[in-house]
């Protein structure tokens, strides 16, 4: 079980990564020139937004614009945050593949439920990112002037979350599965002795009885 478990972090990790450097958290096609505050000369534009930068795309091809270019002071807040966030999720889920892989071979209680509290926080951190940059694109979806494409890194986002909470709860079953083991194994404090042989004590109190009745 614990081999599953690695592999479900790290496959979430993977896609967590790429979701992190691949445009297409939005993919909105406008027929504005501007789009807070990055001019083009060209009526229709495909505007590819990643969680560091925004890509143009339109008939003269495709050009990259940090986000710290833009004039919205706002979107510029709100972007930095996202990335705060983003970063933490993959730290995370990077920190949890390593303690796995490294006591694959000897799991224990204390390190499975370290990795179930830093890689939840993952899971939290990641959930939020999603939530805010897939929320924008469902309320300005009737737009006229927009058209709304398939948000790709979104859904690879969103199956890294569905992966991590199959690793997760595997990892706490796994969790319980080695303290059943532990409530459950005998103690070994005390000499077992069976009741047809005698203990060295016994031997010795009935040397001495045996003495004494001699005597």
């Amino acid at each position: 079980m614990a081999t599953i478990v690695l592999l479900l972090f790290c496959l979430t990790f993977a896609l967590w990564f790429i979701a992190l450097v691949t445009p297409g958290w939005a993919v909105i096609k406008s027929d504005s020139t501007n789009w807070f505050g990055i001019d083009t000369q060209y009526s229709e534009n495909e505007y590819q937004m990643s969680i560091s930068y925004l890509r143009v795309c339109n008939d003269g091809g495709c050009e990259v614009h940090p986000y710290k270019q833009t004039v919205n002071i706002f979107f510029n807040a709100f972007m930095f945050e996202t990335q705060v966030e983003t970063f933490l999720a993959i730290v995370a889920s990077g920190i949890c593949c390593i303690v796995l892989m490294c006591n694959l071979k000897n799991p224990t209680q204390t390190k499975a439920i370290v990795v179930a509290f830093i890689f939840l926080f993952a899971e939290i951190m990641e959930c939020i990112v999603a939530i805010k940059l897939i929320a924008p694109s469902i309320l300005f979806a009737g737009l006229s002037n927009m058209s709304f494409k398939t948000p790709y890194s979104a859904i690879l986002a969103a199956v890294g979350i569905l992966t991590g909470v199959s690793g997760w709860v595997m990892n706490f079953v796994q969790y319980n599965s080695m303290r059943n083991q532990v409530t459950q194994s005998p103690t070994y404090d005390q000499p077992i002795s069976l009741n047809n042989e005698p203990t060295r004590g016994n031997d010795a109190i009935s040397a001495n009885g045996s003495k004494s009745d001699q005597v």
